[in-house]
């Protein structure tokens, strides 16, 4: 029984370890921002349902809004590890500018989806 316990010990080592910790925390928030993009659109799309312009905004936010909310969940996990993580800083400035390309990509295609409202 004790082998037992000592193989199950090594075994969960790798919990451990925070950069371990910290991936398996973004692959959780990623999988979960899926799931939220998925159930805001449907939502959404059923709420626009007899709105000719929004829907089609709605339509074409969705691609790029997928982008986004998956950069947002990453920059809650980056913002939660701790400081002195090796490259934590480089890793947080990358995800701010991917979220603010992100953004600024679902406020162009907010913009085309507007004009393609208004022209069907």
């Amino acid at each position: 029984m004790a082998q037992m316990q000592s193989v199950w010990s090594e075994f969960l080592a790798w919990a451990d370890i925070p950069a371990l910790s910290l991936i398996a925390a973004a692959m959780a928030a990623a999988v979960a921002s899926w799931f939220v993009h998925r159930a805001g659109a449907a939502v959404l799309q059923r709420l626009t349902r007899g709105m000719p312009v929004t829907s089609t905004v709605v339509r074409f936010i969705r691609p790029a809004a997928r982008w986004w909310l998956l950069f947002v969940a990453l920059q809650l996990v980056w913002q939660g590890a701790p400081n002195d993580m090796r490259w934590i800083e480089g890793i947080r400035h990358i995800n701010s500018v991917l979220l603010l390309l992100s953004l600024t990509w679902v406020a162009l295609r907010a913009v085309a989806g507007v004009a393609q409202g208004v022209i069907d």
